[in-house]
């Protein structure tokens, strides 16, 4: 790990670099400041066997002279190559033609002499801090920032819509922030900011924005970095909501409709060891993965186990978000809400994940079960709002589908559909079995016209607030 230019002193678990008068908290903090890496390259180096930080005495202040940061110079843009970064963008990655071109006709997308795309990167008062880079060649996996750019202070970002800003959409990558702004469709302002994996955010600049009334959405990656950085934010602002795409990993994967993602393998360990399974597994699951790394293939029980893992670890997870959405709306006090975030945390943690105590299971059950059943009624309303009352039938029918592609399944759907008043009247003129035959009915063909009028995800446009709800 080099430390030229560094001035650091480090303080338990807290440091802080003297020369450019930054600090932070943590090992990941730590590798990126250092390393001048994002953070899921921080990740990857600590996972990589890098147990521990060099001793304090690597960076001893008073023999190391500081630096000064160069400044940065943005890429020169080559116009000779737009038609080509322009066609990568749209065709391949299915952006919005209008909105990559008004982009460009601002200079905040661009491309470089070697056919990258450029996206420009500012901070809140509008000064140009970098520019991150996406290489757009056949075959090309290419992507960094440019040279000199700060990972702090600075984002590629951009607003869609006239009027009252509604909502702030955080993203990892800059192909992020504009694939989530074709399928985000509200009323109003809206504004998207890229971070691009460093998992750094406008803090204060979105709590004001929260105070005005302004939603704040997390929407990094589907994985265990990505739902670590949410978290971070949401540790500095809990008034955020999480909301992720329901195909694929990432948003620019929602919109191509596109479910191609990386192996899980490599994370089996940390996510078995945060659902709490015993050594001897966790001991297995070692042996098998580096296995599988000469063999390139798991063996079928394998295969198995590791889905299953894969798809618990991700209904903890959704329920983590469900848990802080619901102890919002019962009004528990902050100390509360940080409790959450910081059992989510450790929960994600990159190098030793926690698993939720018997405690903190119980508390996020009741919380989310209380939620349920004081929203339920007004989800009811909600949803058959615009159905015809002369045909209960039917009505039943849409606010199950509503209610469906909103996430609602099994219990939660079923505390939804109780509300339907002729529920009553069926259980007085029929009894219990017929009211419960109505709902059967009801989420069967639901479920029927979900399958048979879906249209392919590459032609979907999910509502906004779709996006906000995720099941357990």
């Amino acid at each position: 790990m080099t430390t030229d230019g560094l001035i650091i002193s480090i303080n338990d678990r807290k440091f802080y670099d003297h020369a450019s008068q930054q600090g932070g908290y943590g090992a990941i903090d730590l590798v990126m400041h250092v390393q001048r890496q994002n953070f899921k390259e921080a990740l990857d180096w600590l996972s990589n066997g890098a147990s521990s930080l060099p001793p304090q005495s690597a960076f001893a202040g008073d023999f190391k002279v500081a630096s000064e940061r160069k400044p940065f110079i943005p890429p020169v843009a080559d116009e000779s190559k737009w038609t080509a970064v322009r066609q990568y963008l749209t065709a391949k990655r299915q952006l919005p033609a209008g909105l990559i071109d008004e982009l460009h006709r601002q200079g905040r997308i661009y491309a470089d002499n070697r056919q990258n795309a450029v996206f420009l990167r500012k901070s809140v008062e509008g000064d140009i801090t970098g520019a991150s880079l996406r290489g757009t060649y056949s075959g090309s996996s290419f992507k960094g920032l440019a040279k000199n750019s700060r990972r702090e202070g600075g984002w590629f970002s951009f607003t869609t819509g006239l009027g009252k800003l509604e909502q702030i959409v955080l993203t990892e990558a800059a192909i992020d922030a504009l694939s989530a702004a074709a399928l985000f469709k509200q009323q109003g302002k809206s504004m998207f900011i890229a971070s691009d994996g460093n998992g750094a955010a406008p803090i204060e600049m979105l709590r004001i924005a929260a105070m005005e009334g302004t939603t704040i959405k997390v929407a990094h990656d589907v994985d265990r970095a990505g739902e670590l950085m949410a978290w971070l934010v949401a540790s500095q602002l809990p008034s955020v909501t999480r909301v992720i795409p329901t195909i694929g990993n990432d948003w620019n994967q929602q919109l191509v409709g596109s479910s191609t993602a990386k192996s899980d393998i490599e994370d089996w360990k940390a996510v078995a060891t945060a659902l709490g399974k015993p050594e001897t597994y966790i001991n297995r699951i070692a042996i098998v993965t580096s296995l599988a790394k000469k063999n390139t293939l798991l063996p079928e029980n394998a295969a198995k186990s590791l889905q299953q893992d894969v798809l618990e670890h991700k209904k903890t997870s959704n329920g983590l978000w469900q848990w802080l959405e619901a102890a919002k709306a019962l009004g528990k006090p902050e100390q509360y809400l940080h409790r959450i975030i910081d059992i989510a945390k450790s929960f994600h943690h990159p190098t030793e994940p926690t698993p939720l105590s018997e405690k903190a299971v119980t508390a996020m059950q009741q919380d989310i079960i209380q939620h349920e059943r004081l929203m339920a009624p007004k989800l009811w309303v909600h949803y058959s709002q615009n159905a015809d009352p002369k045909h209960p039938m039917k009505t039943a029918i849409t606010v199950a589908k509503s209610a469906m592609k909103d996430g609602y399944t099994g219990q939660r759907l079923n505390r939804i559909l109780e509300h339907d008043p002729q529920l009553v009247k069926i259980r007085q003129r029929s009894g219990e079995l017929a009211a419960q035959n109505h709902l059967k009915i009801a989420i069967q063909n639901a479920q029927y016209s979900l399958t048979q009028h879906n249209q392919p995800p590459q032609h979907k446009k999910l509502r906004s607030d779709s996006l906000q709800r995720r099941s357990l």
